[in-house]
């Protein structure tokens, strides 16, 4: 059963990174000092019209997750490296596996950067 919204204001509370909440603060004084909660609600209403930005398409939230994903994995892929690096002796077999380690890596950032390349 779907909840019925009433033509009123209905409240919200968002908490804001400080650096977000001071460029919102810019833009409100840019559009007349109407106030921050006011600047949030006009820049949201149009987002959410604006059918060029995908606001609300599940494809590109899923997306852009996907890549917040794989840039994590990236990022302990990278950090295992530098840790079993650290700990491998230097011998030929250990200057193979570093090189092996390092082609794995290369080819991992390229799979990851030419997904989040976006297509336009």
């Amino acid at each position: 059963m779907k909840k019925v919204i009433e033509a009123k204001d209905c409240i919200t509370s968002v908490r804001l990174p400080k650096d977000l909440y001071e460029q919102v603060e810019l833009k409100s004084e840019e559009m007349g000092d109407i106030g921050v909660s006011e600047t949030i609600r006009v820049l949201l209403s149009s987002a959410i019209k604006n059918s060029n930005l995908g606001f609300l398409n599940s494809d590109k939230a899923e997306m852009e997750l996907n890549n917040k994903i794989q840039y994590k994995i990236l990022q302990n892929v990278i950090a295992c490296y530098y840790l079993l690096k650290e700990q491998m002796v230097h011998t030929e077999e250990g200057l193979e596996r570093d090189h092996t380690a390092h082609e794995r890596t290369k080819k991992a950032l390229e799979k990851i950067l030419k997904q989040a390349q976006p297509d336009y």
